[in-house]
């Protein structure tokens, strides 16, 4: 996409200086230009799995904000990006993609878009450059669980030894001390959809007339609404997954979920029942990477930067972090 020499190896010593193993990613390109850093996406990122790191732009935002700017306040991060063919295989990547970028760049003041690529975000079948929706009566629906038989779990003697789905499952079975630790009540519900459709809930052929975003099987992997304080959603991974793309997925599904409490998506009337209900009625969303340890450009003070930023917004992110017995405890 550019013909500028990327500058990969002048961005890792700044961020190798919380650990010496951090790599960027390869085709993403990063860089240099007076007060700011540039990241640049070309199509294939774009319309990429936003759990990748080649799609996490706000994971990788956030990670230069807080160690290249660590001595340099004022430093921005932009955005470019070269937009894929509309009737490109993986467009409903990109229409999701539109849709994280105007809501990042609404609230994250340090965060803004690339000459040239503003003209972009009108593309967004969802919300207008300015971060509100482009129709004022919600036409778009959230999914709900189907009916499912669940096994019952034993914690494994070594819970790394467990595989993702069989961690997800034990802490849905025995939920009582991981919501302790966040200081939550409610019942902890597992995968909860986030399949986002226009008009109605239905399967189409070409994938486009109805469905929003990729993946109608997409979900929140556990999530509990607390009556006093929100939503909490945890985006659980499997010991060792340390990838970047984690907390840009949380900070999707925080956007997705404030956004059905503001009414730019809600449930079909059909599908209204408690938990929905409740969901609906929460105006703030608290979202946790529940890991055994986090990727390790996202420290305390990475965290607090992406509160900072998102204050006033009704979100706020956390890190929860459980050892080999699945004893929880709040990350530092």
């Amino acid at each position: 996409m550019s013909k500028r020499e990327d500058q990969h190896e002048d961005l890792l010593p700044l961020l190798r200086s919380k650990n010496k193993n951090v790599n960027l990613p390869d085709d993403v390109g990063f860089y240099r230009n007076k007060g700011t850093w540039e990241i640049e996406m070309d199509s294939e990122q774009v319309t990429a799995n936003l759990q990748t790191d080649i799609a996490a732009f706000e994971g990788w935002a956030l990670a230069i904000k807080r160690w290249a700017g660590a001595k340099e306040p004022g430093l921005e991060v932009h955005l470019r990006w070269e937009p894929p063919s509309e009737n490109h295989e993986l467009y409903l990547h990109y229409e999701r993609f539109l849709y994280r970028v105007i809501r990042f760049k609404e609230a994250v003041d340090w965060f803004k878009v690339a000459p040239g690529c503003s003209k972009h975000l009108d593309k967004s079948r969802v919300l207008k450059r300015n971060g509100e929706p482009k129709k004022s009566e919600a036409p778009f629906f959230v999914n709900v669980p189907g009916k499912r038989t669940e096994p019952i779990i034993v914690k494994a003697r070594n819970a790394f030894e467990m595989s993702e789905r069989d961690v997800e499952l034990w802490l849905s079975q025995n939920p009582k001390q991981l919501l302790e630790t966040v200081k939550w009540r409610g019942n902890l519900k597992r995968q909860v959809p986030v399949g986002v459709f226009e008009g109605d809930i239905k399967a189409d052929t070409d994938n486009r007339k109805f469905r929003v975003f990729p993946g109608t099987s997409s979900k929140v992997d556990l999530s509990a609404v607390d009556p006093k304080k929100g939503v909490a959603l945890f985006e659980l991974k499997k010991s060792g997954n340390i990838k970047v793309g984690a907390l840009s997925e949380l900070i999707f599904y925080t956007h997705l979920v404030r956004d059905i409490g503001l009414n730019v998506f809600t449930y079909r009337y059909e599908d209204r029942k408690e938990f929905e209900k409740d969901l609906s009625s929460a105006r703030n969303v608290r979202g946790f990477v529940l890991t055994d340890r986090m990727h390790p450009l996202f420290d305390k003070e990475a965290f607090g930067l992406l509160n900072k930023t998102f204050k006033g917004t009704g979100k706020q992110f956390g890190l929860v972090q459980y050892d080999s017995c699945l004893t929880c405890s709040l990350g530092t």
